[in-house]
């Protein structure tokens, strides 16, 4: 009798990983994609959503996991204001989110006012 199992270490070598790229700030940005980093950002993030009071220091000491320092320092000194650094956290979540999903794309950032598609 053969054991049935999934074989995640080959389908993990199949994966493509593939850069979020987005534009702002008068600039083009690409940033790795957060779902190929450390599981140790994300057992974070869900232990922080289990703290009632969370500091703000601590969310942004994980959040700030989302975009390569660099990239960060990058974007604040050509000006990125505290609403702009959510704005582009939240996207970046939901490309998170859409990472499994091929009928998305995940490039898409989302437009103001854009009608939602079904």
């Amino acid at each position: 009798m053969t054991e049935e199992f999934h074989d995640f270490d080959a389908a993990w070598e199949e994966h493509e990983a593939k850069p979020l790229k987005f534009k702002a700030l008068g600039r083009k940005w690409e940033i790795p994609s957060p779902s190929d980093g450390s599981a140790k950002f994300m057992a974070e993030l869900m232990r922080l959503g289990e703290v009632e009071n969370a500091s703000e220091i601590e969310q942004l000491a994980i959040l700030k996991n989302f975009i390569p320092e660099k990239t960060l320092n990058e974007m604040i000194d050509a000006g990125l204001t505290v609403r702009q650094y959510g704005d582009v956290i939240r996207w970046v979540v939901s490309q998170m989110q859409l990472q499994g999903d091929d009928s998305e794309d995940p490039q898409k950032a989302p437009r103001e006012g854009a009608a939602a598609t079904s």
